[in-house]
């Protein structure tokens, strides 16, 4: 099973779960919940990166495998100093009980 694959990975990786967003003044201001989940990191891969390389992604984007599913889009993962913006979901929960979170390397200032 890749989830017993993964688990010698496994760390805690901080997250900034985006919650909602509202408008106040006419300015559009995101809300974010802060929590720790454990998560296996890994690069993308070559062979998916070419096709995903539409979407922005590039050799400093991740995957990150979690049980937890809590973790939506536009949340913003804090791994080894660096930022991480969740653009795609893929649920294997159905599977292997897992899911992975594809993250953009974003500027350390955003969040």
């Amino acid at each position: 099973m890749v989830d017993i694959a993964l688990n010698r990975l496994l760390r805690d990786v901080d997250v900034n779960v985006y919650a909602s967003g509202i408008f106040i003044s006419g300015e559009h201001i995101d809300i974010y919940a802060s929590g720790t989940y454990r998560m296996a990191v890994l690069p993308i891969s070559p062979s998916e990166l070419k096709f995903k390389t539409d979407a922005g992604y590039n050799y400093e984007s991740k995957k990150f495998y979690s049980t937890a599913s809590g973790i939506t889009q536009k949340s913003v993962i804090n791994f080894s100093n660096k930022k991480y913006f969740v653009d795609d979901i893929m649920d294997r929960s159905f599977e292997g009980g897992y899911y992975i979170y594809y993250g953009k390397r974003i500027a350390d200032d955003t969040i």
